[in-house]
């Protein structure tokens, strides 16, 4: 559902192209007819795509062959803070020939970092780091040349690891899996990149942080009006489209083990073998959440589970209690961090794996896509409030947002965005892509109590 556009809040801009030698620059900003500056929480790397209208034959004059350099600024022009960023061309497509000697084309480009990755790997060994430390030293060996920052938070356990010749990603990949924070024992650490540089902290710290703006969908100024009588909302924080994605996928979610899931641990020192489960419903208290409530009724079947819809084997070294020195007498002097350190700092993500499955697979539940008044201010993993009318026609649900996401509190994290602007219409968007991984008041059921609002029959 979407509606025409007159944004008061357009962009200042500029991007210019540098050939492979450095000694030729083109301003593109002239035959620039669409550019959209994307980030995504599940890629490390930030991406452009701009497309242009060329007269000029810049292809094989300047020539563009895959080794330039792309140049972007920009920010809503209401903002001070500008967007300022280097992507290298990852390709050229889509050349069509409008007319004669004018062809239209899209140039694809990523962070620098991303073609660093594809050529190095990391050869090192890590004895009793903290995750953290591993990630900023990797960071700073391979991707500090290219003069961004990244946002680091701490982890607390200390890890063992080699990296046997991965490339610098999938061994932060493989570090991020292994590593959990001081306050969240279900917390999942990703590696990714915004506006600001790069960043390595938990879903968990995202999903508690601060709300940077309220948007609403429909008008502001006419549909809602505060107790006082006044605006609450102005006019960028209006929505000028939105798209509900899928809701939840039930047979996914059993599968994924979000629902219910289990891991039987073998460790084959002490030949201990134990069963570990977790069930949504029943655990749900052990997650971090945007809200306080699931998004099961309490009359659902997937409660008191054993963990068989999604089960699985793994070989750990397993301990209630203790390093293995103080479990097994016969080791106290065997293990040390010199001459056994990957016993001595144990690995122990099997204790939060299933908590940390089961957050991942929230983060793909209740999703929506946005689009709202170009904001450069917003990144992923920021937290947004958004309004959503109820979709009734009943005077009583008239100024009642949607009832599961919450009236006064309707939080929702950014997963991924992208900046779009077109020349033509001198339209400058932002487009968001939304979770809201748990409901601001209790499902009703059977057994609940009525509620306001409260449907009087069953259909």
């Amino acid at each position: 559902m979407s509606r025409k556009i007159h944004s008061p809040y357009s962009i200042d801009f500029d991007i210019e192209m540098s050939n492979f030698e450095g000694d030729k620059v083109i301003n593109l900003k002239r035959i620039l007819l669409e550019f959209q500056y994307n980030e995504d929480f599940y890629l490390p790397f930030t991406s452009l795509k701009i497309v242009v209208n060329d007269t000029e034959g810049i292809i094989e004059r300047f020539p563009i062959v895959g080794d330039e350099l792309i140049a972007i600024t920009f920010n809503t022009r209401t903002l001070d803070d500008s967007i300022l960023r280097l992507f290298k061309v990852n390709k050229v497509s889509k050349r069509t020939v409008v007319e004669e000697r004018n062809h239209v084309f899209a140039i694809e480009a990523f962070s620098y970092e991303f073609f660093e990755n594809q050529i190095v790997n990391i050869e090192k060994s890590f004895t009793g780091k903290l995750g953290s430390e591993i990630v900023e030293t990797v960071f700073n060996d391979k991707f500090k040349k290219y003069g961004k920052e990244i946002d680091i938070e701490p982890t607390s356990n200390l890890l063992t690891i080699n990296s046997n010749t991965q490339s610098p990603i999938s061994f932060i990949d493989q570090v991020s899996r292994y590593s959990y924070s001081w306050a969240y024992d279900d917390s999942v650490f990703k590696f990714y990149e915004d506006r600001n540089g790069y960043n390595f902290k938990s879903i968990n710290s995202l999903l508690k942080g601060p709300v940077v703006e309220n948007y609403i969908i429909g008008n502001p100024n006419v549909d809602f009006k505060s107790k006082e009588g006044k605006e609450p909302f102005q006019p960028y924080q209006s929505v000028y489209g939105y798209t509900f994605n899928d809701l939840f996928d039930t047979i996914k979610n059993l599968k994924d083990g979000m629902l219910d899931s289990s891991v039987d641990i073998v460790d084959p020192i002490t030949k201990t073998y134990v069963e570990k489960s977790f069930g949504y419903y029943d655990n749900f208290d052990k997650l971090t959440h945007l809200s306080n409530n699931k998004i099961l009724s309490d009359n659902t079947i997937f409660k008191n589970l054993n963990g068989s819809a999604s089960s699985r084997y793994m070989s750990a070294r397993y301990k209630e209690s203790g390093k293995y020195k103080d479990v097994v007498p016969y080791m106290s002097e065997r293990i040390t961090a010199d001459n056994d350190p990957h016993l001595f700092f144990e690995n122990e993500r099997y204790k939060f794996l299933l908590e940390s499955n089961a957050l991942k697979g929230l983060l793909l539940n209740y999703t929506m896509d946005i689009t709202v008044p170009g904001n450069s201010s917003l990144k992923v993993g920021d937290i947004i409030n958004l309004f959503i009318p109820q979709n009734s026609q009943s005077d009583e649900f008239r100024n009642k947002f949607l009832l599961h996401f919450g009236q006064t509190n309707p939080k929702f994290i950014i997963t991924a965005l992208k900046h779009m602007y077109q020349t033509g219409a001198d339209q400058y968007v932002t487009i968001l892509h939304l979770c809201k991984e748990s409901f601001d008041r209790n499902i009703q059921s059977d057994s609940a109590t009525k509620e306001e609002g409260d449907f009087p029959y069953v259909w």
